[in-house]
């Protein structure tokens, strides 16, 4: 695969995976182009995360608070920008800045020699701790931000993938033209309502992965519950499903197996997929809801941090007490069957992302080992 293929995929795979660990206030009914995003959900058969809200006000109240609601934000969000302004620095052989040109309106300058441009900051793509990218207005077309906000170091710094290529003028310096094909990908991932085919238009999305980017389009339920019909338009139910079910479905946006296979992502460079690195570990049974991703990491409610909460979903396979015990169930012995992500999942830094992730390759690390290359 060519460097600057791979830079495009890997800058694409970088904006979904740069994030999410911190929640916010985030209402579901957004305010934003109201009857286009109206016209354009209904159009494919959407009801909009807000209607779910309606009758689900408990999971509206929880899921609000996520980062994965705030996937996507319109610059004039509350905290959607997340370094203090104005923020610069020199990447490579352009100096970048953000500056807030108006109250909630952004601009991200970049100059590449003796030239300098300024474009309008349209979409911030994530809100995490790890960092966020930004989608630029040049004229009609899109841009990917060259350069992303890092938490950890409170600084600009290169997007992931796009150290692959180096910029030639003073639009490349700047960022990354977005194609429809990347356009469909990337908002796809963080927002409701991007047209599968024709033109991607994103004047009616939903910022933000809504309700339905996992339970599929609402509007035949809704209408069917707004008349008193219980069982016409009824929703899939992902209760219960098998592991390998809920891996395809986290995996469109966190990437499968079949994904980083074809991609040919190798090594630590993969360690943010995470359904791709679960499905390696030995302890991985695909008709085995208890290694799924929801088997651990609730949809609904931010990312838990600490390693001790996980020790029961653990002990849920690797005890004599599970209704099926693994094999060496209790191998590390009465008393250290605890914080086992600590040990059996660490933390790995990813090149270029100035940020770990846990290792969702389950397995006996050994002290010194090289990194597998997977």
């Amino acid at each position: 695969m060519s460097s600057r293929r791979f830079g495009r995929i890997a800058s694409i795979a970088g904006m979904a995976a740069i994030l999410l660990a911190v929640g916010i206030r985030f209402p579901l009914g957004w305010d934003g182009h109201a009857d286009a995003a109206e016209t354009l959900l209904r159009r494919q058969g959407f009801a909009g995360s807000a209607a779910c809200a309606k009758c689900h006000p408990a999971i509206h109240a929880s899921y609000s608070e996520t980062s994965m609601r705030a996937a996507l934000l319109e610059p004039g969000r509350p905290r959607a920008l997340r370094g203090k302004l104005p923020i610069s620095n020199t990447v490579g052989r352009a100096r970048y800045a953000i500056r807030e040109a108006a109250p909630g309106r952004f601009r991200y300058g970049v100059q590449f020699g003796e030239e300098r441009l300024n474009l309008p900051v349209r979409w911030v793509f994530g809100l995490g701790a790890a960092g966020q990218t930004y989608v630029l207005e040049d004229g009609a077309k899109l841009l990917e931000s060259r350069v992303s906000f890092y938490d950890s170091t409170r600084e600009l710094d290169l997007t992931i993938g796009a150290a692959n290529e180096e910029p030639g003028n003073l639009r490349e310096a700047a960022g990354r033209l977005m194609s429809e094909a990347d356009i469909r990908e990337c908002f796809g991932c963080h927002a409701l309502g991007v047209p599968p085919t024709g033109e991607p238009t994103l004047d009616g999305i939903e910022p933000g992965v809504g309700c339905e980017n996992c339970h599929g389009p609402a509007a035949a339920h809704v209408a069917a519950r707004s008349g008193g019909d219980l069982k016409a338009g009824r929703m899939t139910s992902l209760r219960g499903r098998e592991a390998e079910e809920i891996s395809q479905l986290c995996g469109q946006c966190h990437r499968t197996w079949e994904d980083v296979m074809s991609l040919r992502i190798r090594g630590v460079n993969n360690v943010r997929f995470q359904p791709y690195r679960l499905t390696l570990s030995p302890c991985y049974d695909s008709a085995d809801m208890r290694i799924s991703c929801v088997a651990c990491h609730n949809p609904h409610a931010n990312v838990v941090r600490g390693a001790a909460a996980y020790d029961a979903k653990c002990m849920g396979c690797h005890s004599t007490a599970a209704a099926e015990p693994r094999p060496k169930a209790v191998r590390c012995g009465a008393g250290e069957q605890t914080n086992c992500a600590t040990c059996h999942m660490p933390k790995r830094a990813l090149p270029g992302a100035h940020h770990e992730f846990s290792d969702h390759y389950i397995r006996v690390h050994r002290a010194g080992e090289a990194y597998p290359d997977l």
